[in-house]
């Protein structure tokens, strides 16, 4: 098994100036990995915000999203320390950006052999391609937990990015991953009886309207 944790930048707009010119991260240091999530085999995905100063320091981060509060208590630990690359203080030009920075901590197993098929649309999906992932961690019996399997994580990635393009709010979040977590028994038991049904179709309407609302066109079963 091996820790993987990767990073991507986004950018919130406070200025026309900064339509034109983005920071570029010049030093990072990458979080650890929790021991106790290491062992679980748990994935997760934080989303911070936070201020870049024209000197290129991050100061004053926040949690807008956190999967389990020690990736977020990781990645805190380590964002103060990231150097952003530095802009002068002429004409428009801010003394301060807002920037979102997600971090996404991923855990696999070593793959071995022929990888796997086609990445999964989550719109087209079916059973038979959660079936056929579970059957695989099955034979080699390999135990993960219930939401790192691909379809499950694509939908948690998803309603994660609804959220940061502002068609919810926190809390709607919040609800719509506490009923996909309590949903993914009955799915799956669902899918091992009809492996022709849709993926999506099986979803708790919550989610379905959640991920709707993210701009996803879902057609009604």
């Amino acid at each position: 098994m091996k820790g993987l944790v990767g990073f991507v930048v986004m950018f919130m707009t406070l200025s026309a100036w900064a339509e034109t010119w983005l920071p570029d991260v010049k030093y990072l240091i990458k979080p650890d990995f929790p021991n106790e999530l290491r062992y679980a085999g748990s994935d997760g995905e934080v989303r911070l915000k936070v201020v870049v100063k024209a000197d290129g320091s991050v100061v004053d981060p926040k949690i807008v999203y956190s999967s389990h509060p020690l990736f977020a208590g990781a990645a805190l630990k380590v964002i103060g320390e990231w150097r952003f690359s530095s802009r002068p203080l002429t004409g428009d030009n801010p003394q301060e950006l807002e920037v979102f920075v997600p971090m996404v901590f991923e855990y696999e197993p070593v793959k071995k052999g022929k990888q796997s098929d086609q990445p999964l649309d989550l719109v087209t999906a079916t059973c038979l391609q959660l079936n056929r992932e579970i059957d695989r961690y099955v034979r080699s019996d390999t135990k993960i937990p219930l939401a790192n399997v691909t379809l499950f994580r694509l939908t948690q990635k998803h309603l994660i990015a609804g959220l940061v393009d502002g068609k919810y709010d926190n809390e709607s979040l919040t609800l719509g991953l506490f009923d996909l977590s309590q949903s993914m028994l009955n799915v799956t038991n669902i899918c091992q009886r009809r492996i022709s049904r849709k993926f999506v179709d099986l979803l708790p309407p919550s989610v379905k309207a959640l991920l709707e609302s993210g701009g996803m066109a879902i057609k009604r079963a």
